[in-house]
């Protein structure tokens, strides 16, 4: 709409590239590939290095939706040696989810590798809220899918302190309440995980179908 029309073209390509990132489980056809590969292209020429960085992210997150993870793997480090030290959010999002990536290959050396090089990120800069929920929501998974659920709820209780996305595609503090109850319910602790995801229900987009469905 017009508010959109009106932003300059680095502003418009950094809200395109932000819904995309907020939305990315929505886009699995071979022409967002190219919609993606066009972004990338525009981040480079208007020095958009963070964003470049995220578009790349955001290609890994569609050859995965695609049943590549290998592919995704690939693309995630190409994106982590291109991105300058300077861009820590992005790298901070890039090796945490890439940890995630090789979790699913039970790749134990590489996922503590990439989760330590966000940790170590973290702990020596300022990091947006935005990386530092990715961080302690992904990292909390990876111990909930180990067994490890007091660990996992640890990391959870901290990724809702910077939860702030709610749209038709995620809400993270919904996420994260779905997260903890799930937790609860690997313990057998049924009334703990029934409560969480009442709660959770309260934090869903209305019109995020999968969401809402999975509490």
């Amino acid at each position: 709409d017009w508010n959109d029309i009106v932003l300059s073209p680095v502003k418009q390509i950094k809200a395109y590239v932000d819904a995309i990132y907020n939305n990315i489980v929505r886009y699995r056809d071979e022409s967002d590939l190219k919609t993606f590969e066009k972004l990338v292209d525009l981040c480079q020429q208007y020095g958009l290095h963070n964003e470049k960085a995220i578009m790349f992210r955001n290609i890994a997150k569609y050859n995965y939706y695609r049943d590549d993870n290998k592919k995704a793997i690939e693309v995630y480090m190409e994106a982590i040696q291109a991105t300058d030290a300077r861009y820590v959010d992005a790298l901070v999002i890039l090796n945490t989810e890439l940890a995630e990536h090789y979790h699913i290959e039970r790749n134990v050396i590489e996922v503590e590798k990439h989760l330590e090089v966000a940790a170590k990120l973290i702990s020596e800069h300022y990091v947006s809220n935005a990386a530092l929920y990715k961080y302690y929501f992904r990292r909390g998974i990876i111990l909930r899918r180990d067994g490890k659920s007091p660990e996992a709820r640890h990391h959870f209780e901290k990724a809702e302190r910077y939860a702030e996305v709610n749209n038709e595609s995620i809400s993270e503090k919904g996420a994260v309440y779905l997260a903890i109850g799930a937790t609860y319910k690997r313990e057998e602790n049924y009334e703990q995980a029934k409560s969480y995801y009442f709660k959770a229900l309260f934090y869903f987009h209305e019109n995020d179908i999968y969401g809402r469905s999975a509490v």
